[in-house]
């Protein structure tokens, strides 16, 4: 019997198999996130694949639902890194990005690519993506026009 709330998105599905038995992933394709993690054991892998109903997952782990059915953007993310960073830059980059970060966007926080920094005079420049999430494709189209219109 199906209960509660219920939502129709565009779905891709990955099985992984091997010797620890089974992980299933689970993906919005729009939002582009890993919604569900599901790992089956060995002999929980065998009891499913011989179409055994209810098998007991090792572990299930349910990612971003405030985001299924919505349509990701991504943007780019520049900001002044702090004087002095010379030793460990990215982790400072890591928090600075949290605490500079828009509201309503997340930053990506690995800052391991040859140009996530660079220097404007005399300062040091971060970059990094951002990613926000809309809830219609008309939403994200617009605000993808508005953007290629600023280039």
């Amino acid at each position: 019997m199906k209960t509660g709330v219920s939502l129709q998105f565009d779905a891709s599905v990955t099985l992984l198999v091997g010797d620890e038995g089974l992980t299933i992933h689970i993906y919005d394709d729009n939002a582009n996130i890993l919604l569900c993690e599901v790992k089956l054991g060995p002999e929980e892998t065998c009891s499913a694949l011989g179409r055994h109903a209810y098998c007991k997952a090792k572990k299930a782990t349910a990612y971003g639902l405030d985001r299924i059915g919505k349509y990701r953007i991504v943007d780019n993310f520049k900001f002044d890194m702090p004087e002095h960073t010379c030793v460990n830059k990215q982790a400072v980059a890591v928090e600075e990005a949290q605490r500079l970060c828009p509201d309503g966007w997340e930053p990506d926080l690995c800052f391991d690519s040859q140009n996530s920094f660079f220097t404007i005079g005399e300062k040091t420049v971060a970059r990094t993506c951002i990613r926000s999430w809309v809830n219609s494709k008309e939403e994200k189209d617009a605000w993808e026009s508005a953007k290629a219109a600023k280039s």
